[in-house]
């Protein structure tokens, strides 16, 4: 099947008011970026980034949307993007309830839970405020039936709550800067901007959460047996680093071809000519040190 001659002129106009400036300036305020490929208008990317006061604060986190042929009359289709593993554990973590290993996106809008459904009325901006709010929430856990009637100072949520403060800082954050999902590197500017403007506030978050997990294990059993020591002084110095290599490309001492968030390309094979591109040889050498951190850090060959 192809879209509907309804489907196109509803996504057209459904793509203009997310793309307007006012449009991208109200979903900027609320953590919310939009990507559209011009070749392909029936698939939009978006980047949630997390609220304060929730265990994915300042944290990066990629949905791909899809609009199905008879658009408004179906949902859009959801798959979320932002995965990873924690030292110690075999799988990828579940960092909600709503948001499962296999990428689908359970919300009763989108159909795929119960309550409230989609309705033709509903648009794509209506299902980002709803994840942004009841997904990406304060005690997330909740949103799991048997744990929704437990009060948010039970262990079970707040060990819930621990191990994702740890993976939104070590996966949410580092990782999805150095190497986003496929189609979401469009976002990586956005990502390295907002990690500079809000580093202080980052890192001071970074303190709380070590400070509340008090050097202690993560013991989690809600999704599995999931036990970890989180190293936060680990993810500080990663986060140190990167502060230093960004703001060395942003005064111009480093070509972007040896980044480290980007294309991974150590400094003495990126073909460019020290000489040629600006980098003193030892700064490529440092460089590329870096990178070779980076993939100890992150369990790479």
């Amino acid at each position: 099947m192809s879209l509907s001659s309804r489907a196109i002129k509803r996504i057209q106009r459904d793509l203009a008011d997310i793309l307007s400036e006012n449009g991208r300036n109200e979903l900027a305020e609320n953590g919310i970026y939009v990507h559209v490929k011009d070749e392909d208008m029936k698939r939009v990317y978006v980047m949630f980034v997390g609220q304060s006061n929730t265990p994915y604060e300042h944290g990066f986190y990629f949905i791909e949307f899809t609009y199905p042929d008879d658009y408004p009359m179906s949902p859009p289709v959801a798959k979320y993007c932002t995965q990873g593993y924690l030292p110690g554990t075999s799988s990828s973590i579940r960092f909600n309830p709503n948001l499962y290993i296999c990428g689908k996106v359970c919300l009763s809008m989108l159909n795929t839970w119960e309550g409230p459904c989609w309705v033709p009325t509903n648009t794509l901006t209506n299902v980002f405020m709803a994840i942004q709010a009841l997904v990406l929430n304060e005690t997330p856990l909740h949103n799991e039936p048997g744990y929704a009637a437990l009060p948010a100072q039970d262990p079970s949520i707040q060990a819930y709550n621990r191990m994702i403060e740890y993976a939104n800082c070590k996966i949410a954050i580092l990782e999805m800067m150095r190497n986003p999902p496929k189609n979401f590197e469009v976002f990586v500017p956005v990502m390295e901007e907002y990690f500079m403007k809000h580093y202080d506030e980052i890192v001071a978050h970074v303190h709380k959460v070590r400070d509340i997990l008090g050097g202690k294990p993560i013991h989690c059993n809600a999704y599995g047996s999931v036990h970890i020591s989180a190293n936060y002084e680990e993810i500080l110095e990663k986060m140190a680093q990167n502060r230093a290599a960004l703001s060395s490309l942003a005064a111009g001492s480093a070509p972007r071809c040896v980044e480290t968030t980007l294309c991974g390309v150590e400094a003495t094979s990126c073909g460019v000519e020290a000489t040629s591109c600006g980098v003193d040889p030892m700064d490529a050498y440092a460089i590329a040190k870096l990178l070779e951190e980076d993939d100890a850090y992150y369990g790479e060959e």
